[in-house]
């Protein structure tokens, strides 16, 4: 196992290229982009006060060419996730819209005969994913996990990390996150042996599907385990459940919704000491 570069990576176009759907992104400029865009004409069609017209047009000047240039990157050749060929496997860290970066060992080479097995894991988070009082919102991710025969490098482990920061920077001083391509890892730790693959969130689809990525790593040789499905009811769990399925959520880059399940978790404990 490997840590490259991308530019060190010579592929020979054969490889079976797995990326984030550049459908998903187009739909999704054509339909927030062009609210954006429509929002203030509307205002001015239907006589509101020329505040309400002005201030959409203004958001509409930033927000329009962020999504023009996301649409851009999306066609770009550094969006893909996972490649396939004749026994390895290449595993890109870097999302396509975070081309921008500063250049940095993001692609993991490996053979796949280090692939100890893979599983493909669905995982529904049904919760207060808000602040608000009465607020629920579910959540439905699918990963791959993969496990291998070895521990993974500190050096793979340490690069994972530093990418993780350039996210929460990204997110927190970048002018615009409104695409939420930021909130997500789309490689990450599980364990000492396990990667997970984010292949579909909310703000992640990868194309094709994550089934056919499997079948190709079994006619490789490599174990499939049986999926897995979590299910977490967030009014059901118990306290230590509550923190595993907050951990879970920080696990996969999801950091924002961590904290609002945190603070509905101290309101309610407040609220539990208050009733005794």
């Amino acid at each position: 196992m490997r840590l490259r570069t991308e530019s060190e990576v010579c592929f020979s176009g054969d490889e079976k290229t797995y990326r984030q759907s550049r459908t998903m992104v187009l739909v999704r400029a054509l339909v927030v982009g062009g609210a954006f865009a429509g929002a203030g004409p509307l205002w001015i069609y239907l006589g509101a006060p020329w505040i309400v017209p002005a201030i959409c047009i203004l958001f509409a000047l930033f927000a329009v060419p962020y999504f023009i240039r996301d649409c851009y990157s999306a066609w770009r050749s550094n969006n893909w996730l996972m490649r396939l060929d004749r026994g390895r496997i290449w595993l890109n860290m870097r999302s396509y819209s975070h081309y921008n970066f500063e250049p940095s060992a993001t692609v993991i080479e490996t053979a796949c005969q280090d692939i100890e097995s893979v599983c493909k894991e669905r995982s529904r988070y049904v919760g207060p994913m808000d602040v608000r009082p009465g607020t629920v919102r579910a959540t439905t991710m699918v990963t791959l996990r993969i496990r291998f025969h070895q521990p993974i490098p500190t050096q793979i482990v340490e690069s994972l990390r530093a990418e993780r920061r350039r996210l929460v920077a990204h997110r927190y001083f970048g002018i615009f996150t409104i695409s939420g391509r930021s909130h997500d890892d789309l490689v990450s730790v599980a364990d000492d042996h396990t990667l997970t693959i984010l292949w579909l969130s909310q703000n992640v689809s990868i194309h094709p599907r994550i089934d056919d990525a499997i079948a190709r790593l079994r006619q490789e040789g490599v174990a499939v385990e049986t999926a897995e499905t979590h299910e977490w009811l967030w009014s059901s769990l118990a306290l230590d459940d509550q923190d595993q399925m907050i951990a879970e959520l920080e696990n996969r880059g999801r950091v924002l919704e961590a904290k609002r399940l945190k603070a509905r978790q101290a309101e309610n404990r407040e609220q539990a000491l208050a009733s005794l």
